[in-house]
């Protein structure tokens, strides 16, 4: 399991994340070289500074359950990169052809990332 990158961490914050991760983005003074720290080890920082880092897995669950998305990613066999589908409860399904991103396949860890990305772009457009 990968816990999402901060970037992503960052909108999952803006669009409702509120499930305690006990790993985080410490932003402190808006420091986007952010890393990934153990919350226990963070003494007298508050919740505005910093940012939920829960695992790739953990976002799918919760995308599914909240807002009734669900991601499938796939093997392309040929190829042997990853693609990956969105569906809605509203039955939209986006295909999205991830195979290569500046001519080189991606793995399987960033194609979820890139799914999650694009899932949370669909929250607030289609009243999720």
């Amino acid at each position: 399991m990968k816990r999402i990158e901060f970037e992503t961490a960052k909108i999952l914050n803006k669009k409702g994340w509120t499930i305690f991760a006990e790993t985080v983005y410490d932003i402190l003074n808006g420091d986007d070289k952010s890393e990934l720290k153990h919350l226990f080890k963070i003494k007298g920082v508050q919740d505005n500074e910093l940012v939920y880092a829960p695992y790739q897995e953990e976002v799918i669950e919760w995308l599914l359950n909240e807002h009734k998305i669900f991601i499938q990613i796939e093997l392309e066999q040929a190829s042997g990169s990853f693609s990956y589908l969105i569906f809605t409860r509203t039955g939209l399904s986006i295909l999205y052809g991830c195979a290569t991103i500046g001519g080189k396949h991606i793995d399987r860890n960033r194609a979820i990332e890139m799914a999650i990305l694009d899932a949370l772009k669909l929250i607030n457009s289609n009243n999720n």
